[in-house]
């Protein structure tokens, strides 16, 4: 009862800047980890408010990270500059911090064991963060930066890697046709490297420096093995390789004729990136101020008329709901600018990404002038 009666009495902040300050000052300074979530925290909070500020956290977060080896905090502290960085119009110096921050989601993607590398890129989140996110706006900063092509090709990369995630998510005998003692010895090689990065990774925490030297060496044969190994599987199983082990694609190698033409999306928290290429040549890049949020809203709305459920929703009533207005928001979004580009009869492929994979692109409107007609037998779409 007395102890109840001490909780009742606490004041508890009133805000999240009195909440971080009050952390702050509970958080001793043998508490490593405290003290780095505590910088976090306040790092993130200032980040819309006060970039700048934010970006002097962020800084002595990553040298702590770096230090100290936890990668954890390294990898948010690196996509804290970036988006920092990003705000206040530096886009070179973002273009770094998101590329180290890869760099370090590479490095806790080699950490885990092969379960927990099904779904690492857009799947488990580091305090709201997914590993994808240095990825995608990687791509988004360099076509700011007018780098079009090696925006389309780290896009296309962190595709493939969320693809093959889920692909072996979904089908644990998709690689029936690669012997059993492959994937053992792929599976046994993956697992030696991740369990000697958890060890190096302690070592440093604890500041053990003869089992830190002794670590790298063994890290480093672990790698060069796992190299080796892959090496091999690119000549003798080459569909288990490119879907377990994906590479970036130069332009050059994309299999599109020069009388074939293809739309490239990639969605991001911020903004829609889209690519328009004619054979192997990028034609245009367009980055659409628009959020994924808002991007998965209208693309619900838009095909909630085609979600019939048997034995609860008639075709006739779907068809009264669809949103036209919606519609035509979207295809000013994903298609306007692009069509003059676009030659009739030119063999066109649409490669969607994110939510934009459920919507049928053949449907959108391209004209304001829509309208549901129902004549009382019949409901059709008339001038879309």
């Amino acid at each position: 009862e007395s102890e109840k009666e001490d909780i009742d009495t606490i004041v508890y902040p009133s805000s999240p800047a009195a909440c971080i300050e009050m952390a702050k000052a509970l958080v001793m300074p043998d508490q490593g980890l405290d003290q780095m979530l505590v910088n976090y925290a306040e790092g993130r909070y200032l980040l819309e408010t006060d970039p700048t500020s934010a970006l002097n956290i962020f800084e002595g977060l990553y040298s702590t990270g770096e230090s100290r080896g936890v990668s954890k905090f390294t990898f948010l502290a690196g996509v804290g500059k970036g988006i920092a960085f990003e705000k206040t119009g530096q886009l070179e110096k973002a273009r770094d911090a998101f590329k180290k921050s890869v760099d370090y989601a590479e490095q806790i993607r080699e950490s885990l064991d092969e379960r927990a590398r099904l779904k690492f890129m857009d799947g488990e989140e580091i305090f709201g963060i997914k590993h994808v996110f240095p990825y995608e706006s990687l791509a988004r900063v360099l076509m700011n930066l007018g780098m079009s092509e090696e925006s389309l090709k780290i896009s296309e990369y962190t595709t493939s890697r969320i693809f093959s995630e889920s692909l072996a998510r979904r089908n644990p005998d998709a690689n029936a046709d690669t012997p059993k003692e492959i994937l053992e010895k792929d599976a046994t090689l993956n697992n030696h490297l991740a369990g000697l990065l958890r060890e190096l990774e302690l070592s440093k925490l604890n500041a053990c420096a003869e089992t830190h030297g002794k670590l790298t060496t063994e890290i480093a044969k672990a790698r060069n093995d796992l190299q080796t190994h892959i090496s091999l599987l690119r000549q003798q199983y080459p569909l288990f390789a490119v879907t377990k082990y994906p590479e970036p694609t130069p332009l050059s190698s994309v299999g599109l004729t020069g009388s074939e033409m293809a739309l490239i999306y990639n969605v991001t928290d911020s903004a829609l990136l889209v690519y328009v290429l004619q054979g192997t040549k990028i034609l245009k890049t367009s980055l659409k101020e628009v959020s994924r949020k808002e991007l998965e809203t209208m693309v619900r709305r838009f095909r909630h008329p085609v979600d019939v459920t048997p034995g609860k929703d008639t075709i006739s009533d779907k068809l009264r709901t669809f949103d036209l207005q919606t519609g035509k928001t979207l295809s000013d979004i994903l298609v306007h600018d692009f069509l003059p580009l676009m030659p009739i009869g030119t063999p066109l492929m649409i490669v969607p990404a994110d939510c934009l994979g459920t919507l049928s692109f053949e449907m959108l409107p391209l004209s304001d002038d829509g309208a549901i007609i129902d004549d009382g037998l019949f409901i059709t779409v008339s001038g879309a």
